[in-house]
């Protein structure tokens, strides 16, 4: 019966791996932590090989109902790799292992794009890179824990506040300024940044702030030439300008003609134009406050 039933777990394992490929190896440990079963796809399989794992990290975790997820590691330094160990019985006495080849969240990540520039990557729970469009940072293993953004994205955790998203401006990996939003993924304890840079990021505001200033600028020039034009419009000379009042009211400034004198029945104040001598005909001279023409008074 137990022959038959690790029979069947092997079958199992084995058409995981096939079906799987980020998955490179399983392991199948009893109670006591002993290794009965190992099916790799970058080694040799091995049955009851009685290795113990019952130290370690794995084990200790899923024996007590919890998922398992270990730091991410680079085998030959060339690709990351994490373990998962999980209690497969509800009672936890046995505890199966799987090692996942993390380069698939290389694609992943490399696909993402923000703007012309903007670009993703992926720290760990110690802040240390383990996705980015390019390979080769994350090859050179960058500690990212004290950059203004792991920081940012971490205080809300640390001060107990939960997990949520935010945005914080700091440094590029070429030093640029640069507008980075993070999401958190609680139980791997990674952190997904999308940085894009600051310059391309404001660029549409700028743009609209420009647009709406030269708007508001046209309609100062505007109002202002439209004053000016009224302005002048308002004290620029007209040609003559008349004001007719009865004579009873006006006969002190026209003392040729009193009231009662019967003669003129009204009284002109003219302004002539500059340059301007001629009378409009039927109008006397008497009265004339100036011989230039500048200004000048007839009753009649």
């Amino acid at each position: 019966m137990a022959s038959a039933i690790a029979a069947q777990r092997e079958i199992e394992f084995v058409r995981l791996l096939r079906n799987t490929p980020a998955i490179t190896g399983i392991r199948h440990l009893d109670s006591a932590g002993k290794e009965r079963l190992n099916v790799s796809g970058v080694a040799l399989d091995a049955v009851d090989s009685g290795e113990d794992f019952s130290e370690t990290p794995e084990f200790r975790s899923a024996r007590t109902g919890k998922t398992y997820y270990s730091l991410v590691s680079f085998r030959d330094g060339s690709e990351p790799y994490m373990r998962l160990a999980v209690a497969p019985a509800e009672q936890g006495a046995e505890v199966t292992i799987a090692e996942v080849n993390l380069r698939a969240i290389w694609d992943v990540v490399s696909r993402i794009r923000a703007g012309r520039a903007g670009y993703a990557y992926v720290v760990d729970s110690l802040g240390q890179l383990i996705a980015h469009p390019d390979i080769s940072m994350v090859l050179q293993r960058r500690d990212l824990s004290r950059t203004a953004q792991v920081e940012s994205a971490r205080a809300p955790a640390e001060n107990g506040r939960g997990t949520e998203q935010s945005f914080v401006v700091g440094k590029g990996f070429q030093g640029e300024q640069v507008l980075a939003v993070h999401a958190s993924l609680p139980h791997l304890g990674w952190i997904v940044f999308i940085e894009r840079p600051l310059g391309e990021t404001l660029a549409p505001l700028r743009t609209k702030f420009a647009r709406s200033a030269a708007v508001l600028v046209l309609g100062l020039l505007l109002s202002v030439l439209a004053s000016v034009w009224l302005a002048r419009r308002m004290v620029a000379p007209r040609g003559h300008v008349q004001f007719r009042l009865p004579a009873s009211d006006m006969w002190p400034l026209c003392p040729t003609f009193g009231p009662g004198a019967g003669h003129a029945q009204s009284c002109w104040w003219v302004r002539a134009a500059p340059g301007e001598h001629a009378r409009p005909a039927g109008w006397s001279r008497r009265g004339d406050m100036s011989s230039s023409g500048s200004r000048r008074r007839t009753c009649g």
